[in-house]
């Protein structure tokens, strides 16, 4: 790439080179990608793993083409009922997840955010107190036909 950046700054300027960096960026490789779900992984384990949890698991990130997987499971000495309305709070507001769907032990929110759809999976393993919880997050990524 810093080549093809040389030529273009030679030929036509650090303007046009700045007009197309979004869509170098667009059509990113795994690995950006990669870093990208974890770190939303990450924000999601501290926006849903209470201050009460102990004995965390935590699975690795799973890719099948552009979608991702992450899960985590805990325990926390509250209750499922306790837990799911705490969970549902922080996500609505600090993670901007919006409610799809709630039964008696899940959750369902989802995001959607520009090429992104975020979904979140809450689980009562057991009710409790304490509760058994896993979480699952998924991605999927809108694949842009422009990119090779």
């Amino acid at each position: 790439m810093a080549s093809l950046a040389g030529q273009i700054i030679r030929r036509f300027g650090w303007a046009t080179l700045a007009l197309l960096l979004p869509f170098a960026a667009a059509c990113s490789t795994e690995p950006s990608a990669e870093s990208s779900i974890e770190r939303d992984a990450r924000v999601l384990r501290e926006l849903t793993i209470p201050p009460t949890a102990r004995n965390l698991d935590v699975s690795s990130v799973e890719r099948i083409n552009s979608t991702a997987r992450v899960s985590w499971e805990f325990e926390t000495t509250w209750s499922w009922e306790q837990y799911a309305k705490w969970v549902t709070e922080r996500l609505e507001k600090q993670g901007h997840f919006a409610a799809a769907a709630r039964g008696i032990d899940r959750l369902n929110l989802l995001k959607l955010l520009a090429g992104d759809t975020h979904a979140v999976e809450v689980d009562a393993l057991k009710p409790g107190p304490p509760a058994s919880v896993r979480v699952v997050f998924r991605s999927w990524a809108v694949v842009n036909a422009n990119c090779s």
